[in-house]
């Protein structure tokens, strides 16, 4: 352990679910959602942040890499190593400065790797809410209206805001697709675990509510014009998965992506929550 590890110490963080333990960065530089306790194992997936003088100054800008080989993210004043089977990654900062930064950039790309790994899972471009206990999910364009939609559910349904940027799909082995997000989205300790999803509904702006449900290659061709992180053949198989799964009765309505028209005003929401939630429930 370095001697930024033992100053720093270590503070546990949920993603996806799972336990990822961090070190080299202070509880307090994480936020309130990380765990300061730190904690014991076994972690899913740990990160160690390291200072390094040079980290940063001939890296790459983006990231680059193989799930078997490893991934390399490089920015201005950090680097960081995803190591192969991306249950571990190293980040390298230049100082203190921006350390916190880094650690959310690294750990965003390892879940969006761990999302997609597989065929299995879908990352969004997207805000997301918790309500009567399933997710929904509002994706679409820069300013379609997604992180309006995701507060006008919380104050009109009371729902609990998941997510505000990213929101990873993933299937899980009972068959249920479950929707979740980053910790610091949530903003809230400990982040929103992971929820059965209700449905992804891709709006876009109009004058009247119209709600179409999708399926077949419709679905999956819609829910791969939301991929905003990687479009590989592992999302095509996640998304073609999602637009035929049917979860086991009683769990999640069949069809889980909309097409939906959202005009202006907190009345609409309400309505297309309650529309994608289906008469079953």
């Amino acid at each position: 352990m370095n001697a930024r590890e033992n100053e720093r110490g270590r503070a546990t963080i949920r993603i996806m679910g799972e336990r990822w333990l961090a070190t080299g960065l202070a509880p307090d530089e994480l936020g309130p959602w990380a765990d300061a306790d730190g904690g014991s194992g076994p972690f899913d997936v740990t990160i160690r942040v390291v200072e390094d003088a040079t980290a940063g100054a001939a890296a790459m800008v983006g990231a680059e890499g193989t799930e078997r080989d490893g991934y390399r993210l490089g920015a201005e004043h950090f680097g960081a190593d995803v190591a192969p089977g991306l249950r571990s990654a190293e980040i390298r900062v230049r100082g203190t400065v921006g350390a916190d930064a880094a650690a959310r950039s690294t750990m965003r790309l390892v879940a969006v790797l761990r999302c997609l790994a597989g065929g299995e899972g879908l990352a969004l471009h997207a805000s997301g809410v918790v309500w009567d206990g399933r997710a929904y999910v509002f994706a679409g364009p820069p300013d379609a209206g997604k992180t309006t939609a995701a507060h006008q559910a919380a104050e009109s349904l009371g729902a609990t805001i998941f997510a505000d940027d990213l929101v990873l799909v993933r299937r899980q082995p009972d068959g249920v697709w479950r929707a979740s997000g980053l910790p610091w989205e949530a903003g809230r300790p400990g982040g929103v675990e992971p929820a059965p999803l209700a449905g992804i509904a891709r709006i876009s702006r109009g004058e009247a509510l119209r709600i179409e449900r999708l399926r077949g290659a419709r679905a999956a061709a819609a829910a791969l014009a939301l991929l905003p992180e990687a479009l590989s053949n592992a999302a095509v198989l996640a998304a073609a998965r999602l637009a035929e799964d049917a979860s086991p009765p009683g769990q999640v309505p069949r069809g889980l992506v909309w097409r939906v028209v959202l005009p202006e005003g907190a009345r609409a929401v309400p309505r297309l929550l309650r529309t994608m939630r289906g008469p079953s429930d």
